[in-house]
């Protein structure tokens, strides 16, 4: 979850820049989100089955 906040401020902070991007930036931009939507999805989606895998071992217990 840190490594994904990391990126997003790294985002962030080439974002604040649109003014003097370049088209090649301006496609780079889209790949990063792209790309950065994809991991905070994978990584809900782990923290979930963390979490779930958490309350089916305290149930057994």
């Amino acid at each position: 979850m840190i490594y994904v906040d990391v990126r997003q401020m790294g985002i962030h902070r080439f974002a604040s820049n649109e003014q003097q991007w370049t088209n090649e930036e301006r496609d780079s931009y889209g790949g990063k989100i792209t790309k950065q939507t994809r991991l905070s999805l994978l990584s809900m989606l782990f923290s979930i089955l963390c979490l779930a895998y958490l309350i089916v071992k305290l149930g057994q217990a």
